[in-house]
């Protein structure tokens, strides 16, 4: 598997999940159960694959290949430098905010003809604003977890003193 078929298919398989809990220094676990509960599966042009209690499997040349969640975990930890890490917390931030200001209602259309322009563009802005902040936190997750795809493991040497 490439580095790029590897970064999409932690990618399809961490879909609707936030990157947060499983950067380095906070508690993976319930992050893995929340992306693990939804036992999802997918079915794409070049790949299937589902999520497991075990990690990412794609079926791959007949057969099936995992990525463990140790393995995503070390991908998450190779691509999240200072720099990616600070864009997604911003990203992550503005999400909170953002969905902390969602009604929890929406506003259906009115009746009124000569209403309906001006709910029209409240609608549109704030379906704008709703891409532009997704679309944030999706860049910035991609950007982490393909520069971990990207990136060699670091080899650890033993300095045996010889």
């Amino acid at each position: 598997m490439t580095p790029e078929q590897r970064a999409a298919v932690i990618l399809y398989g961490i879909s609707g999940s936030h990157l947060y809990g499983l950067l380095p220094g906070n508690d993976p676990k319930p992050a893995i159960s929340h992306i693990v509960g939804g036992m999802h599966s997918w079915q794409g042009p070049n790949f299937a694959g589902r999520v497991t209690p075990n990690g990412i499997e794609v079926a791959v040349g007949g057969g099936v290949e995992r990525i463990t969640w140790d393995e995503v975990l070390d991908v998450v930890r190779r691509g999240a430098t200072a720099e990616r890490r600070a864009a997604y917390e911003a990203a992550y931030d503005q999400f909170g905010e953002w969905a902390k200001a969602q009604p929890s209602s929406i506003e259906v259309m009115p009746k009124n003809p000569g209403e309906r322009e001006a709910w029209r563009q409240r609608r549109a802005e704030e379906q704008a604003e709703s891409s532009r902040i997704h679309n944030a936190i999706n860049d910035t997750t991609r950007a982490i977890i393909e520069a971990g795809c990207t990136l060699e493991p670091v080899q650890e040497t033993l300095d045996l003193g010889i």
